[in-house]
């Protein structure tokens, strides 16, 4: 049987919405314009109407990651950890005992470089190849698919009563919880049945 933690990324581990900072970054560091920008997301949103997935969409934001170098990328995110994480939470990840697994919607090409500075076990993220997203956006019911296979294809067994599971959202990330006793939800307004409230204390 394992202990488990379960972190999502963005307004959890951080205090913002991370590829809003990376677009930032990558127009401000010549990687993007603003025109092909635009065109991305006028693009994405169009297909979305067309075929009702959110993923064409995502789409857009897959260009701005795939478009900024893998260097850049790394000192992207180890910047990021460092000026918006929530250093008291983050502290916390290797509390003894415990297989960690980094479980988010935002996109693998930078995420990546996240689970190697926090250090933890395993990362699931949204996939993308080529500008596009590849399967389904990881959210919602699709992360607990996911962290299912994960359990699966790595003979983990959770010890339920003693693992625990972080977010900041309970709509979606509800079925991602559902895997751990101990509930926590950052900096939530509202309080739900089975969450612990806690701050994400810079």
């Amino acid at each position: 049987m394992t202990k488990i933690k379960i972190y999502d990324f963005d307004k959890t581990l951080v205090d913002t919405d991370s590829i809003r900072v990376l677009i930032r970054f990558a127009l401000k560091n010549g990687y993007i314009n603003i025109f092909e920008l635009s065109w991305w997301f006028i693009r994405g949103f169009f297909l979305m109407l067309f075929t009702f997935k959110f993923e064409n969409f995502k789409s857009a934001f897959v260009k701005v990651v795939e478009a900024v170098p893998e260097e850049a990328l790394k000192q992207f995110s180890k910047e990021l950890i460092e000026s918006r994480g929530y250093k008291n939470l983050i502290r916390e990840i290797h509390e003894d005992g415990y297989t960690t697994i980094l479980c988010s919607a935002s996109l693998y090409g930078y995420m990546k470089y996240v689970k190697e500075i926090l250090g933890v076990d395993y990362l699931i993220a949204t996939s993308h190849s080529g500008g596009k997203v590849i399967g389904k956006n990881n959210t919602k019911m699709t992360k607990k698919e996911n962290l299912e296979k994960l359990f699966k294809n790595e003979g983990i067994v959770v010890l339920y009563d003693e693992s625990k599971s972080y977010t900041d959202s309970y709509d979606n990330d509800f079925w991602m919880c559902g895997f751990t006793r101990n509930k926590y939800i950052v900096n939530s307004k509202k309080t739900y049945p089975d969450f612990i409230n806690i701050d994400g204390i810079n």
